[in-house]
């Protein structure tokens, strides 16, 4: 087995490894590391692994610094982040880790399926304490979270779907405690399980319970619809036990667990809660990550390059005020206002105008046609994922002399440490991983704009602008 040894404390500076041999273990046993959904002076994704079969993430501490007494929008425009992040890695295995005021505490991206995350301790995770929407087979197990918005997403978004319903996810041995935090003006929580919200719970994978402790704080919390579809796709359920803290007792609407789960109210579900934890932490001390005194797929199909349209009217209204925007979860259309506006559709197959400022526009998740209007806008990609033909390509509509298209957030070359840039080339890719490449597609009237981040020649990434458009280095920022 090879092994990765990682000690100190790496601050806001990011570890990623991609590429590694199958089954290598890194063991950030005496490591640390900062994160901060903000992107732009923070480490968002502070824990990488790509590309990578049957690697062992053996922690490690995430200390975040994430905003938890902002509400829920406010927080998510700042940045959609998590502590640890795996794609393209199948059978991972991450254990041991304590991570603590993150936004979400694990993401299970593409590509992952057959996870096993266990003996990892959560505590204040504004949102999810794992994100699995890509709705990957899985199991969690003799894991704490303590504290969380929003417990486990199998959630998709609605622009790039997936079936899940012939997966399982198992949670074994969990104790989950659900917190209060500013959503929508009101303070509650979301619900255990989040599941598929565009198909109201079809595509949701199987769920298998065993052991489990669920704990709320608010009995009218959010989603009560995803709670009814997790009961409704339970397939294993023993042992369990389900707690409202609160003295006020459960309405009669709430969505009530099936057989296999015991429900205690009151001061008896927070005696018992607190036994159930400091067993947990007493059980777990001394482990990898956790000290005793830590505080507390069906593929898309790719699409054509859309029609010519025409540009926004000065007259269409602005959609929100002040400076920043970031769109729901719905394909939507997003008016700038006039500043210098920061805009994100999210996910979404969104329509986004600049107006007369100096704008910076993502379209992130989705397919999206994004104009920047007036002024020297910024288009701005994050990730691989925010334009690829397999799950979406963005298409800029009016790029004109004095806007740019900024890729500098991507890292060009997954093989090597930190943060690579891209390099224009002429012509075809090669398998040198890095290329940016620039052609014309004369009969859709599209300039095509691919890069390549890996040793095959097919393109990671694509991004179109409508007509021909004569793009050089200094229209871009790599």
């Amino acid at each position: 087995m090879t092994t990765i040894t990682l000690t100190g404390d790496y601050g806001s500076k990011p570890y990623k490894a991609s590429g590694l041999a199958a089954g290598t273990l890194i063991d950030a046993e005496n490591a640390s590391w900062t994160q901060d959904n903000d992107g732009s002076d923070g480490s968002p994704y502070p824990f990488m692994v790509y590309d990578s079969p049957g690697a062992i993430l053996d922690g490690g501490t995430i200390n975040g610094k994430v905003d938890m007494t902002g509400d829920w929008r406010d927080v998510y425009n700042d940045g959609n982040s998590a502590g640890i992040r795996t794609e393209g890695t199948p059978g991972v295995v991450i254990r041991d880790w304590h991570i603590t005021n993150t936004w979400d505490a694990v993401r299970v991206s593409w590509d992952s399926p057959n996870f096993l995350i266990e003996d990892v301790w959560v505590t204040n995770a504004r949102d999810d304490a794992v994100e699995n929407d890509r709705l990957q087979t899985g199991t969690i197990r003799d894991s704490l979270f303590d504290g969380v918005f929003g417990g486990i997403s199998v959630d998709p978004s609605s622009s790039s779907p997936v079936d899940g319903h012939n997966n399982t996810v198992t949670l074994d041995g969990v104790l989950m405690r659900m917190q209060s935090f500013l959503y929508e003006g009101e303070m509650t929580h979301s619900s255990m399980i989040k599941t598929d919200s565009a198909t109201d719970g079809e595509l949701t994978p199987n769920l298998r319970f065993i052991n489990t402790v669920f704990a709320i704080e608010d009995v009218e919390h959010h989603s009560y619809r995803s709670m009814q579809d997790a009961w409704n796709n339970t397939v294993e359920s023993r042992g369990n036990v389900f707690l409202n803290l609160s003295d006020t007792p459960l309405p009669d609407d709430y969505p009530m667990p099936p057989e296999g789960w015991t429900v205690l109210q009151g001061q008896a579900a927070r005696d018992y809660w607190q036994e159930a934890k400091t067993e947990w932490i007493e059980r777990h001390s001394g482990e990898e990550g956790i000290t005793p005194d830590s505080p507390a797929t069906e593929q898309p199909i790719a699409e054509q390059p859309p029609v010519a349209e025409q540009p926004p009217l000065a007259a269409e209204p602005a959609s929100f005020n002040g400076v920043s925007f970031k769109g729901s979860s719905d394909g939507e259309t997003i008016i700038g206002n006039g500043l210098d506006n920061i805009i994100d559709g999210a996910n979404g197959n969104d329509v986004v105008k600049g107006s007369a400022g100096n704008d910076v526009i993502r379209g992130n998740d989705g397919v999206d046609k994004l104009w920047g209007g007036s002024g020297n806008d910024t288009f701005l990609l994050e990730r691989l994922g925010d334009s690829r033909e397999n799950g979406g390509v963005d298409t800029i509509m009016d790029f004109a002399a004095g806007d740019k298209i900024k890729l500098s957030a991507i890292d060009a070359n997954r093989d090597l440490t930190g943060d690579q840039a891209f390099h224009l080339i002429q012509g075809d890719f090669s398998d040198a991983p890095g290329q940016l490449k620039v052609s014309y597609d004369a009969g859709s009237d599209t300039t095509v704009v691919s890069g390549n981040v890996d040793t095959d020649v097919q393109a990671e990434f694509t991004l179109w602008l409508h007509g021909e458009v004569n793009l050089t280095s200094g229209d871009l920022v790599l």
